[in-house]
């Protein structure tokens, strides 16, 4: 027999542990929501120094021109045809 897994083999692999006691643990670690919108996503991003130093300042720096573009963009759609493309797009 070789030393690669069948796909039973992987589909028969299960985790130690169950999904609802890792959550029952973190519960209580959670404490900042994500944001609730796109602008507010992209204000926390810009005070991210650790994000920034991830990226590197020039990517960095171009990533958060072009999520300022589109948050621009985005805003000057209605709401409804906002949420129509974001269900065509994903």
């Amino acid at each position: 027999m070789s030393d690669s897994y069948s796909g039973l083999q992987l589909a028969s692999w299960r985790l130690p542990y169950s999904e609802p006691e890792i959550l029952a643990n973190r519960r209580d670690q959670i404490v900042k929501r994500l944001p609730a919108s796109l602008k507010a996503a992209v204000d926390l991003l810009k005070e991210d120094n650790d994000a920034k130093r991830w990226m590197g300042g020039e990517m960095y720096g171009q990533f958060l021109k072009v999520k300022e573009i589109e948050v621009k963009n985005w805003s000057q759609i209605p709401e409804e045809d906002r949420r129509k493309k974001f269900i065509m797009y994903f």
